[in-house]
Parts: structure tokens; sequence; C-alpha cells
């Protein structure tokens, strides 16, 4: 299971509307991958989105989360006014410890980078 952040940013003033979070499953259609999603809004109109998803690798699942967020903007009028900035996954189940940890910056080797 990942957890996946999708960053939106406005397009113009608009601010993100509230009570989105059930959107993003609804429109899912109840797929098994996708278990939950919370919202997160930002000070300039943005928001990011939470999911957790259940996915074989990291890239599938952050492929998954962009793939929904981009029929979301599509199908969702009240979400015109946004663009996806970004799709990451923060963090990742280390499956052989069974610990939660930061993902690994491949550059220094080091899973602990700064954020």
């Amino acid at each position: 299971m990942y957890l996946v952040h999708a960053t939106f940013a406005a397009t113009s003033n608009a601010m993100w509307p509230s009570d989105t979070a059930d959107l993003f499953v609804n429109v899912a259609d109840g797929a098994a991958w996708l278990h939950h999603a919370t919202v997160h809004p930002l000070a300039g109109g943005g928001a990011v989105v939470g999911m957790f998803v259940t996915a074989p690798n990291v890239a599938e699942a952050e492929r998954s989360v962009a793939d929904l967020c981009e029929l979301i903007l599509l199908s969702v009028p009240a979400l015109g006014d946004f663009h996806l900035v970004r799709v990451e996954s923060p963090l990742h189940m280390a499956a052989e410890h069974g610990q939660i940890m930061p993902r690994t910056d491949a550059a220094r080797h080091d899973p602990f980078q700064p954020f």
C-alpha cells in the first residue's frame, strides 16, 4: 500500500471546493486499489489530495492516481479552474521490514532526505 499525494493548483483565483474527498472515491467507481482519499486545501487556492492505494509498485500507484486525477479534472465542472501539478508518493512500505519509510532519494541513496 502506498500513500500518494496529488497536488493541484488553481489557474485563476479559484478556491478548491469543499467536500471533494468522496469525489475521488466515487469517480474511481469502487476500484479495489483506492482505499481512502483526503483533501488538504492549500493557501493559494489549490489542494493536495492524499490517497492510500494498493499497487504492485510505487510507479504503478502514482500512475493510477495520476490517471484518476486527470479523469476527475476532465469530468467535474467544479474543478475546471484547476490543473494537476504533480503526483508523488512521499512514503513507501518497506515490505521486507514491515515499516513505513520516507521514499529513498536515489541520487544520495539516503532514505531520510530533507523534505
